[in-house]
């Protein structure tokens, strides 16, 4: 299991790694994860989230409705909504590698159609503008402390942030960062990064 290995380990071998290769390892370093130490972390990584001023300043948020393995990002929705926010949650448009925002709130209907990811229905939801959003929270599966990411390949996020200048944040298990990751000139850092061991603002 990749999250036993040493750090030094980890840190040297992915140097040398495809992008393809690093996301099969963290795509499997989440799916062995024990239970318990994810249901502990991902309530420490929520807990510290919701505390936190820049959440606390943000009204409309977007977040993606997570699929396991990755970190559940349920009880950030529902805290939002008891905080009086918005939650928008993407709607991917696969020849164009674009996405847009729409409203999610309780009751709104979804539909699967890329890749199993439960999106809103366009005609039946209220579509968001980007620049009315105020924080977007950036699925990945590994991050460097400098806010670099390992995406999962379709480049909608990077898109849609070289244009997007509102608060950013990531959020991930400790073992997800990394010192080492492919970046290429189109990679968009985010602002923040939150783990089970706090929050940091990235350089």
């Amino acid at each position: 299991m990749l999250f036993l290995y040493g750090r030094l380990w980890k840190d040297s071998e992915e140097m040398g790694m495809s992008k393809g290769r690093l996301r099969s390892e963290y795509l499997r370093l989440l799916d062995d994860y024990p239970k318990e130490k994810r249901s502990k972390n991902t309530y420490q990584i929520t807990n510290s989230l919701v505390n936190h001023p820049v959440w606390k300043e943000k009204y409309i948020i977007a977040v993606t409705l997570a699929r396991y393995p990755e970190i559940d990002t349920s009880a950030i929705i529902e805290r939002a909504w008891a905080d009086g926010k918005q939650i928008v949650i993407p709607k991917c448009k696969p020849k164009t590698r674009e996405m847009d925002f729409y409203l999610y709130e309780e009751g709104t209907e979804l539909e699967s159609v890329y890749h199993g990811l439960l999106e809103p229905n366009p005609v039946k939801a209220k579509k968001k503008s980007a620049e009315s959003i105020d924080l977007v929270i950036v699925p990945g599966l590994a991050f460097t402390s400098r806010g670099y990411r390992l995406g999962f390949g379709g480049g909608y996020y990077d898109r849609f942030l070289s244009s997007y200048s509102g608060e950013t944040l990531s959020i991930a298990f400790s073992e997800q960062v990394t010192n080492h990751l492919p970046v290429e000139p189109f990679d968009v850092p985010v602002n923040y990064l939150l783990t089970e061991r706090g929050i940091m603002a990235c350089d």
